[in-house]
């Protein structure tokens, strides 16, 4: 596809970005391209391979060294690769908070700047003391590494410390991010506080453990009298 025509293409396409959801975006007449996306559960797109290698480098020079009908992205989730491809047609992307994190870690592992940028300020922008424990959680089991994003976290952290430690979902944060969300020295909270909101903390992760082995055993024992 001649990339002026590309570009029309997408400007058209971005009228009804508003509209085009997963089968809009599954259901390409002119699809060259089938790709496998996730892991486990992985989903299936048809795609216009020149659309997706226009959105960064590294599309580019993966899509032109593998001139096969198929490609696997077994990193991404589908939610994050839904809207780089919606991008890809559009120009545009389709942000709320529950798929932002997919949609940053797609954007980020294949280079697509604008994407990975407008996930970053729509993060920034709707951070709140009753989700950012869950966005913590979220980023360490995601194996989430980008510095960046933690900053603006953290900086939204600070000050708020009190407050955070009150929410239920400080709670439900993983060893790794509670260690590095409280270690921090501008993370300022009254000492007492916080001391017994991690005892909480450790007293609640026991009780899931126990209840997990427990289950564990329930089910062995099953298996044996089976």
């Amino acid at each position: 596809y001649p990339l002026c025509a590309l570009g029309s293409l997408r400007r058209a396409a971005s009228i009804n970005a508003e509209y085009m959801g997963s089968e809009e975006l599954d259901n390409q007449e002119f699809a060259d391209l089938t790709v496998y996306v996730g892991g486990t559960g992985e989903k299936i797109y048809k795609v216009i391979r020149a659309s997706l290698a226009l959105c960064s480098e590294t599309f580019r020079s993966m899509l032109s060294k593998k001139m096969g009908s198929h490609v696997s992205f077994p990193d991404i989730n589908p939610a994050g690769f839904e809207n780089i491809l919606r991008y890809a047609y559009t120009n545009q992307v389709r942000l709320e908070f529950d798929v932002v994190l997919d949609t940053f870690l797609a954007a980020d592992a294949y280079n697509v700047l604008p994407v990975r940028q407008k996930c970053l300020e729509y993060i920034t922008s709707h951070l709140s003391v009753e989700n950012v424990c869950n966005l913590l959680a979220a980023c360490t089991y995601a194996g989430c590494e980008v510095v960046e994003l933690f900053q603006e976290i953290y900086q939204f952290c600070d000050g708020k410390g009190n407050e955070i430690l009150k929410e239920k979902s400080y709670l439900a944060l993983p060893k790794r991010a509670l260690i590095h969300l409280i270690s921090r020295d501008t993370f300022m909270v009254n000492e007492t506080d916080l001391f017994l909101r991690c005892l909480e903390w450790a007293r609640d992760r026991a009780k899931k453990k126990k209840y997990r082995l427990r289950g564990r055993s329930s089910e062995t024992a099953k298996a044996h009298r089976g």
